[in-house]
């Protein structure tokens, strides 16, 4: 169909291997061999240029999606197009944050918007890495914490929030230090909290590569609302995030489960897997996705238990420990590091797939496939999406 992008098809085979030759003489084959080498497992994922509204509503696209996509199984990347006179379906994506003002900053960012201000009581579940060490400026954690003890945005607001945060955070000892561990904390707390923390970003002077400011202090990062519901929104913001046609069409119709997911980068979400079809939605920043189909995924985690010594787990059903430990670091390391040792990902077949998804790119992901996501925005920036579960 000419609607996928199909990269080994571009070129002719004769042209493929006349690029083979003048690669291999360069004075760089050497090290673009190894890169090779290390990264064949992955490849990119299909794609088209509709987005999940696209699709539904053009019969070609639709077609193609419910019979070699949806009943079939097999991811697919639908990109936004690039126009500037369509409206996002997804009016959260232009409501909910704005950017400062020209000129606060080297770099726009963004923050709350008053329209969404109006919902700061609402509670949110959130996730958090604690501690967050930087060598020159102590914790990143403990710097936001003392910021929210003197935010005024309501008389008395910001020490509250202070104590609900510091009420979930396990004791450090003397001794923490850049490099440990980080613990991997879950609270509940009001959508205010994740306002003062996009202000502590804002107005931080970011310490970056190559640029040095000596009032200059790392960002918050890690502050995750991550899989809050969408049925627990207050009304007007669930209508800023209508369920897409594709979503009501493609199967059965049935909606099983729909959450947002807002957090400051870097934000990472292990390997794991979803009993239903799931359509993920970029709406802020950008994220990577890589997936693997089920069988393999199943390869993947059972050396896991075994190299961790937790023979007779559940894929099925998995809490915190992919999220924080042995687990996520093997995960981890076996997922996203080129060139991993582990046997089961370097011989993956078929290999392992990747999404790269923009504001408004959307990711179709079919049941059971196993999929690990991670933003790719700058440390601290704001980063969000919105998926559902359905058949």
């Amino acid at each position: 169909m000419e609607v996928l992008h199909r990269s080994w098809r571009a070129a002719p085979l004769r042209q493929a291997r006349r690029q083979a030759v003048a690669a291999a003489s360069s004075p760089l084959a050497r090290q673009q061999k190894r890169c090779i080498t290390r990264s064949h497992r992955v490849e990119d994922c299909e794609s088209i240029d509709a987005d999940y509204d696209e699709v539904m509503a053009h019969p070609p696209y639709a077609t193609f999606f419910k019979d070699e996509v949806f009943k079939d199984g097999t991811p697919l990347v639908m990109k936004s197009p690039t126009t500037l006179f369509k409206p996002p379906a997804m009016q959260a994506s232009t409501k909910w944050f704005k950017s400062l003002p020209a000129g606060a900053r080297e770099e726009p960012r963004k923050v709350m918007s008053d329209y969404l201000k109006h919902h700061a009581g609402v509670p949110f579940p959130y996730e958090l890495n604690y501690p967050q060490f930087h060598r020159l400026h102590g914790d990143a954690v403990a710097n936001f914490l003392d910021f929210l003890r003197d935010w005024n945005e309501v008389e008395g607001l910001g020490s509250a929030l202070a104590r609900i945060v510091t009420s979930h955070l396990p004791p450090l000892n003397s001794r923490s230090r850049p490099g440990q561990e980080q613990y991997f904390v879950r609270f509940e707390a009001p959508l205010a909290l994740f306002d003062a923390a996009l202000q502590f970003n804002a107005f931080t002077k970011y310490i970056q590569p190559g640029r040095v400011h000596p009032a200059a202090r790392p960002p918050l990062r890690n502050l995750y609302i991550a899989q809050a519901s969408l049925d627990s929104l207050p009304s007007e913001l669930q209508q800023d995030l209508p369920v897409p046609r594709l979503v009501k069409e493609a199967g059965k119709g049935d909606i099983y489960g729909s959450s947002i997911w807002l957090g400051l980068a870097h934000t990472y979400t292990s390997l794991h897997r979803d009993p239903n079809p799931n359509l993920f939605i970029q709406l802020y920043g950008s994220k990577v996705v890589r997936l693997l189909p089920p069988e393999e995924g199943e390869k993947l985690y059972a050396l896991a238990q075994n190299m961790l010594g937790r023979a007779g787990g559940s894929s099925a059903i998995r809490g915190s420990e992919m999220m924080e430990g042995e687990e996520k670091a093997f995960f981890h390391r076996a997922v996203w590091i080129d060139g991993s040792s582990e046997k089961v990902v370097r011989n993956l077949n078929p290999p392992m797939l990747q999404a790269v998804l923009k504001p408004g790119d959307s990711l179709f992901i079919p049941k059971g496939w196993w999929h690990t996501v991670k933003s790719t925005t700058e440390a601290g920036e704001l980063n969000g999406s919105v998926n559902w579960w359905f058949r």
